[in-house]
């Protein structure tokens, strides 16, 4: 494997000779839930297990929704894409995952990758010169393969580090695998295994999350201890000493400290402990360590947050360290000559500082190696540093100093895990919404009703059908005619009926899926037949619509908000509440960024250019609905809204009224 730096006893003090490529950290760590134990037999493949571990049908607890839209992006050239292309993905790409399996976690190694599968089971895919896939043999896989688990194993969490792998059960033990020549998979030997063999936790204890390091490993224990076995050349195992262990060890933390979560670096480590504190030890190139100095540390420090700083999340990459605070916001410290430190340069730092993202943005989730990523709260990936093999996921393999938006076609991750050069993720699962519009909604019998049915997919452009039922009875179906929009993917079907008897018709649209797209059904919409339907009355000038977005300039890179408030103002209900927003004068400088439309009420749609809302309003109630773009080259951005805000005399015609706001985009400058 293409490492630029020596391993072995004395490697960890050497500066790396080429680029790094290592491994970074635990995969989407602090996710698991705690669960109780139970005895479990020792790690064998399942061929040679004799005993059941007694893991019952408990499953993974991480907080994902299981899914089975698993995408990578970087270097595929070992396979840990799991897509079977073997080549480089400068965009997401999807991992072939067997028929019928869902996952919960992935974690990306230094050229492998492992996913955990919602039954409990593990998958794996890419380099295997060591072991590490866990399949009982030493061939490479570009399609996952499942880890030989003991017979009766549940898996809860995973970890992927540079040729060795962890598995924590639901028991509480740790399983390992792949290369162990300094340790890593702390069985008491120094001899790889290719399938998962038992960690000898000290006795009594039970792991609740484990953390794959470079050449070490490290778990978290029910009563906030840490363990650390492996590789210790630098301190990394924080047992005062630089002694390679093969089992594990106890890191001496500050009299009285309890720790609530752990980051696993290449020669370093993160934890943070139940005050708040964030202790940092091992190596000190660059300042990763985040107190001040550049001086090896073999027991933890305390690293120097800012005051008022509350950290909820770690991440410790190959050489710099990253923290998420309760606000959103990321800070970062130790080496940035990729700019992994997402600052705007590439200057070490040695004590913390904040990475750039976008305007308005905010984190709920990170994970670092030579670069980071962060999740926003609607799924938006942002990423930034090393890039040569297209691992930020961007389009391109250009290293960034700021973070950049991975592209992810309208989809929303639920978790990620940066790897030596790849970056995996989890999307939601494949959704679909139905939303129904009946015209008009009062009529005379026999007239005719249209009837409008708009399915949106979260995965594929939705095939098929629409029925529309009146109660249960089925009054009618549609085929759907579809179109590509960027609020997802969006087919419409309708149907006109004039056969609708006198009185009110609780209608609704069943859309019955496609394979691809699941089956959903919409809210019910109210048609009413009369001999004398009730003509609206007037209420010219009581329906207000205002547009507003955050601020008047903004950085090619930057994001944009944009929030419409439509209001009824008149002293009875509005029945046909609507606007249109026109975003042809916006797409000349930015792009409407995928999945970011929210609504406050519902019938929301997107066909590109524009975007509509329709609604019903209460008396002095309004709607608001909030979406983003990202601006992508200097110039303006126009943006135009109008509405029917009157009806003319005898209700024949209607009055249209709008809205503008223009932002000036401003070159690239430092924002790149």
């Amino acid at each position: 494997m293409r490492v630029g730096v020596r391993f072995g006893a004395e490697g960890a003090r050497r500066r790396p000779e080429r680029r790094p490529r290592g491994r970074g950290r635990a995969g989407v760590a602090g996710l698991m839930a705690v669960l109780a134990a139970v005895t479990c037999a020792p790690g064998v493949s399942a061929a040679a297990a004799t005993r059941d571990l007694g893991a019952g049908d408990r499953r993974p607890n991480t907080g994902v929704p299981p899914t089975d839209l698993a995408f990578g992006s970087g270097d595929d050239s070992a396979g840990p894409l799991g897509d079977g292309a073997a080549k480089r993905a400068a965009t997401p790409v999807r991992a072939h995952l067997p028929a019928g399996v869902t996952v919960t976690q992935a974690s990306a190694g230094q050229g492998f990758s492992l996913w955990l599968t919602s039954d409990g089971r593990v998958l794996s895919a890419g380099a295997n010169d060591s072991g590490q896939l866990g399949d009982g043999t030493n061939t490479p896989r570009n399609i996952p393969v499942w880890v030989a688990l003991p017979r009766g194993a549940r898996v809860t969490q995973v970890s992927a580090g540079r040729s060795q792998a962890l598995a924590l059960t639901a028991d509480g033990h740790v399983l390992a695998w792949g290369r162990n020549s300094q340790g890593a998979l702390g069985d008491g030997r120094v001899v790889d295994s290719n399938v998962p063999v038992r960690t000898m936790l000290p006795e009594g204890a039970i792991a609740t999350h484990v953390y794959s390091g470079h050449l070490h490993s490290l778990a978290l224990t029910s009563d906030g201890r840490v363990l650390a076995w492996g590789h210790n050349a630098s301190g990394q195992l924080g047992d005062g000493t630089t002694t390679d262990r093969r089992v594990p060890v106890q890191v001496r933390l500050p009299a009285g400290a309890t720790v609530t979560r752990v980051g696993a670096g290449r020669f370093h480590n993160l934890a943070l402990t139940s005050d708040g504190h964030v202790l940092a030890w091992g190596q000190n190139s660059y300042g990763k360590l985040g107190d001040g100095t550049t001086a090896e540390r073999h027991v933890p420090v305390q690293v120097r947050l800012p005051a008022g700083a509350t950290v909820t999340q770690l991440a410790a990459g190959w050489d710099h360290s990253m923290v998420l605070t309760s606000r959103g916001r990321v800070l970062s410290w130790g080496r940035n000559q990729y700019g992994q430190l997402g600052d705007g340069t590439t200057t070490d730092r040695r004590t913390p500082g904040e990475v750039r993202l976008a305007k308005g943005a905010t984190a709920v989730q990170i994970s670092a190696t030579n670069g980071g990523v962060a999740v926003g709260e609607h799924g938006h990936v942002q990423a930034w540093g090393l890039n040569t093999s297209g691992q930020l996921g961007d389009g391109s393999t250009t290293n960034r100093r700021t973070p950049v938006f991975m592209v992810l076609q309208g989809r929303k991750v639920t978790a990620i895990d940066v790897g030596s050069d790849h970056t995996l993720v989890l999307t939601e699962p494949r959704s679909t919404g139905t939303a129904l519009t009946a015209a008009p909604v009062q009529a005379v019998p026999g007239h005719k009703v249209t009837l409008a049915a708009t399915v949106t997919c979260n995965e594929a452009r939705p095939k098929g059908t629409a029925a529309f039922l009146d109660g249960d009875r089925v009054i009618g179906t549609g085929r759907l005619a579809t179109e590509t929009g960027e609020l997802g993917k969006v087919g419409t079907a309708t149907f006109d009926t004039s056969g609708l008897r006198a009185g009110p018709h609780h209608i609704i649209a069943r859309y019955q899926g496609d394979g691809t797209c699941p089956s959903s059904t919409s809210d019910s919409v109210t048609a009413t037949i009369t001999d004398h339907p009730r003509l609206p009355e007037p209420c010219v000038g009581k329906v207000k619509v205002n547009m507003a977005a955050e601020g008047s300039k903004v950085h090619v890179g930057q994001r944009v908000r944009y929030t419409i408030r439509v209001t009824d103002t008149c002293t009875r209900p509005n029945h046909d509440a609507e606007f249109t927003n026109d975003l042809s004068g916006v797409s000349g400088s930015g792009k409407f960024m995928a999945g970011s439309a929210q609504a406050s009420s519902p019938h929301l749609t997107y066909r590109a250019p524009k975007l509509h809302w329709a609604g019903d309003l209460a008396s002095g109630a309004n709607a608001t609905v909030t979406y983003s773009v990202l601006a992508r080259k200097a110039g303006a951005m126009r943006n135009r809204v109008t509405w029917h805000c009157g009806a003319g005399e005898g209700h024949a015609a209607r009055r249209d009224c709008s809205a503008d706001n223009t932002i000036t985009v401003i070159g690239q400058g430092k924002h790149h």
